[in-house]
């Protein structure tokens, strides 16, 4: 049983690290980040920002 945790967690975080960092759903929802409003403005360049921030 012990060894199998191990093994099964590993996979499972590495796929939903980038998963949150490609999806920027997380970040407009936060009305307090000052990120909402630049993506408006300047999308494109915050996109690839906030993946080198990740």
């Amino acid at each position: 049983m012990f060894p199998n945790t191990p093994r099964k967690s590993p996979p499972p975080k590495e796929l939903r690290l980038p998963k949150l960092a490609s999806s920027p759903t997380p970040q407009e929802e936060n009305p307090m980040a000052p990120d909402t409003h630049s993506k408006i403005n300047l999308p494109k360049l915050i996109e690839p920002a906030s993946r080198m921030a990740y």
